[in-house]
This record gives structure tokens, sequence and C-alpha cells, in this order.
């Protein structure tokens, strides 16, 4: 069977109109976030009750960075969570339009599943993290 590139577009946005996203509510064990279309900037949201901002810098960080360290950090509490902007000091593993989603398994653990895509083929990585 072929697929024409705009058959392949609608798919990919379809699915990626499935997954969790961090412009919106997320619950209260769950970290999500998102990497805009430029390919630096990370957006996410937390509850507070479950992670703190330390937490949550170092799983972007340690997961979501290519080389550990982030900068402009930023956060606002929104709705009684928290919405944060920040960008990997050296790029990040994912590429543009990419899911992390972290979900909280333990006081100190965490498992986060990626959703990117990469030569064409939307991939999925799962991993987990001690907080």
């Amino acid at each position: 069977m072929r697929y024409t590139l705009p058959a392949i577009l609608a798919l990919t946005a379809a699915v990626a109109a499935c997954a969790p996203s961090a412009s919106g509510p997320v619950p209260t064990d769950r970290l999500y976030t998102d990497i805009d279309r430029d390919g630096t900037t990370i957006t996410g949201r937390y509850d507070p009750a479950t992670f703190t901002s330390a937490q949550v810098r170092n799983m972007v960080s340690s997961v979501v960075c290519t080389q550990p360290g982030l900068t402009g950090y930023a956060e606002a509490a929104v709705d009684g969570q928290v919405r944060f902007s920040v960008t990997c000091s050296n790029g990040n593993k994912y590429g543009p339009s990419a899911g992390i989603n972290f979900f909280k398994t333990s006081p100190t653990s965490v498992n986060y599943a990626a959703t990117f895509s990469a030569n064409g083929a939307i991939q999925q990585t799962q991993g987990t993290l001690d907080i």
C-alpha cells in the first residue's frame, strides 16, 4: 500500500491530538511536557501537591535534554496547577513537537514515556527515573 505525504501528515496530526498534552489540566500524579515546533522551547504542567519545582527541573533535564542542563526556567500558577517553560542548554533528545509524560509511581520514582517522530515514523521510548 502506498501512502502520500498529506495522508501521513494527517495521521500524525490525528495521533498527536489524542496524546495527553501540557496545554490543559493534568491528573494529580502526572507531569506532561510538550516540545514546541521550534524544537527548543519545552512547556509543561504539573500539580504542586505532587511534584516540587526542583523535581520537575530534574526530570526534564535528565530525561528530555541531550545533556543535563536547563536555561530560562519560568513557571506560573494556573488553576491550582503550575505551568512552566524551559529550554535545554544543549538541545533535546526528541526533536520538535514531541511529548514526554511522567507518572509518579512512588514517593521517589516516576515512569516516563516519550512520543516523537524520527525519520518519518512515530516512535516511543519509556523508562523509570528516581526523583
